[in-house]
Parts: C-alpha cells; sequence; structure tokens
C-alpha cells in the first residue's frame, strides 16, 4: 500500500546503524530499554507506521518495565509487552483485529505466546507458536476489507488477495526475532 515497504526499511536501516551505540550503552542488556530506543527509531522512519510502531514500542517498553521490577519471568514480559503495543496501537490508532491492519497479525501472535506459556509450552516453542499465529493472521487480511489505515483509500478489488503490507510486517519481524533468538550461532 503504497510506501509502507520503503517506510519499514527505513525503520530497520535506522535500527541497524544504532546497534553498536546501543551496545556501547548496555542498552542491548535491559529488555525494557530496548524497546523503549526501538521505539524512538521508529518515530524518525515517518508515515503513520513509524508513529504507531513508536506507540507501540513505547508502550511495550513501559509494560516490560514494569514485569521486571515485579520480578515477572522474562517469557511472561514479553506476552505483557506484546499485549501492551497492540493495545496501545489499537487505542490510538482506532483499529481492531479484522480491520486489515497490523493488528491482524499482532493480535493474534500474543495471544498465541500467551496461550503457549499458560499450557506450559517452553519459550522457544511459544515464540513459535506467536510467528505462526502473526502469520496466519497476515494471510487471513487477503480476504478482509480495510476498515482502517492507508488500504482503507484503495479500492476493494486491487486489494483482494492481496495480504495487507503491515500485517505482512509485523509476520516477518516477529519471524527474524525467532530466527535470532533460536539460532544456537547468534550467541544467545
Amino acid at each position: 500500500d503504497g510506501d509502507c515497504g520503503d517506510t519499514l526499511k527505513t525503520g530497520a536501516e535506522r535500527i541497524l546503524a544504532s546497534v553498536d551505540e546501543l551496545r556501547g550503552s548496555g542498552a542491548l542488556a535491559d529488555s525494557a530499554a530496548v524497546l523503549a530506543a526501538l521505539g524512538e527509531r521508529a518515530q524518525a522512519m515517518g508515515g503513520s507506521s513509524g508513529a504507531l510502531y513508536n506507540i507501540g514500542f513505547t508502550a511495550a517498553a513501559r509494560s516490560a518495565a514494569a514485569a521486571a521490577a515485579a520480578a515477572e519471568p522474562e517469557p511472561r514480559m514479553w506476552c505483557s509487552a506484546l499485549s501492551a503495543a497492540a493495545a496501545a496501537i489499537s487505542e490510538v490508532g482506532g483499529a481492531r483485529p479484522g480491520y486489515r491492519t497490523m493488528l491482524d497479525a499482532l493480535v493474534p501472535a500474543a495471544d498465541a505466546l500467551r496461550a503457549a506459556l499458560d499450557a506450559g509450552s517452553a519459550p522457544r516453542t511459544a515464540l513459535e507458536a506467536a510467528v505462526d499465529a502473526a502469520a496466519a493472521g497476515a494471510e487471513a487480511t487477503k480476504t478482509m476489507v480495510a476498515n482502517a489505515g492507508r488500504a482503507a483509500y484503495v479500492p476493494q478489488a486491487r486489494q483482494h488477495g492481496v495480504p495487507d503490507p503491515g500485517a505482512m510486517a509485523v509476520a516477518e519481524w516477529l519471524r527474524a526475532l525467532q530466527a535470532v533468538i533460536c539460532d544456537p550461532m547468534s550467541g544467545k
């Protein structure tokens, strides 16, 4: 939908360009600090995606800080952070799941992560469930009518059969996160 890919590429480039700075500051050792830093960089990418990612990461950072203060186990902290991000994006952006937006991938991912952990799954298995749910949610946008975001201005005939770019982006960055977390060569 227009510039979504370009906007997200700009955001990713800014994040990658700041990894050494974040590593040097020690921010990468603190989940809340990482999320806050991602929010700052997301704002700079521009467009509505930049603003929404900033809102989501900022809410996730606050949630992560509260969870850490309460000594919540890290996998549960990530559940809370992901849910807080989705709730903030929904509140500010006015969208809900089913509106053909990034929330159609983000909300199912948060729900699947929580459900898998509640069922006793190992964190890596729970993350896999979240990634799968995000991919399925993004895929489901192919048949949805856009009710929010830039896609709401695109004729329905041009949208049908094409997944929402924002939802696909969420599925892709979650898949990338999974690869980094689960790859034994990544040092994690």
